[in-house]
């Protein structure tokens, strides 16, 4: 988007929204499609993306993920001089915001993991044991451990984590 434009309250391109991105992705069949010089902004921009498919970059530092603790500061959003939405009064405000919902990170892997069998369980946790056993850092393996299921007061990997 450029900056200080937003996007209309057009039904039609609100339906659409989804579509421009999944169009980028499938015609150039890559997700680096910012990377191309003519998809290129005109100002550096930091992502998370650090691989796949037409990766031309040399990605720095050691996570792929936000929110983390291994970053030491890298570049983030400026919530003061980054976009903003205008709000636009019509039976309230509109504004690009995340529903409730979207903080909802158990639901579904639980339903997920409700589904599975017991052996299909244990390769699960034996998967995770294993790549969790190869991170350096104890405070990352201690905080992820006290993930919890949703509904549920125990954690399933724990089980099978030593």
């Amino acid at each position: 988007m450029v900056p200080g434009i937003d996007f209309s309250n057009d039904p039609l391109l609100q339906g659409r929204l989804f579509s421009y991105l999944d169009t980028q992705l499938s015609r150039l069949g890559s997700p680096n499609f910012h990377q191309i010089p003519i998809n290129a902004p005109k100002n550096a921009s930091v992502n998370f993306q650090r691989d796949g498919h037409m990766q031309t970059q040399m990605p720095q530092g050691r996570v792929a993920n936000e929110p983390n603790s291994l970053d030491d500061g890298f570049p983030r959003e400026d919530p003061d001089g980054g976009f903003q939405s205008f709000p636009v009064e019509e039976s309230g405000q509109k504004l690009r915001i995340r529903p409730e919902s979207f903080a909802d990170h158990y639901t579904q892997a639980r339903l997920f993991w409700v589904s599975m069998t017991e052996p299909e369980q244990r390769h699960i946790v034996g998967g995770f044991a294993f790549e969790l056993g190869k991170c350096e850092q104890a405070k990352i393996r201690t905080r992820m451990l006290g993930h919890r299921l949703y509904g549920s007061g125990d954690c399933a990997v724990r089980k099978g984590v030593r």
